[in-house]
């Protein structure tokens, strides 16, 4: 299933829940205001990235 996670960067929710949706194998889409934030976890070339506004 692709997922989209919104505060991925930031949130504490959502910096969590990206990795676990890996590993149970979900197709991940990040969401976030600086993309470049996203490199700061080691998940980040797994994901697919979105920038929001």
């Amino acid at each position: 299933m692709r997922v989209l996670v919104i505060g991925a960067r930031g949130g504490y929710v959502g910096s969590r829940v990206t990795p676990a949706l890996l590993e149970d194998g979900h197709q991940v889409v990040a969401g976030a205001r600086d993309l470049r934030k996203l490199d700061a976890f080691w998940w980040s070339d797994a994901v697919d990235r979105v920038e929001l506004e």
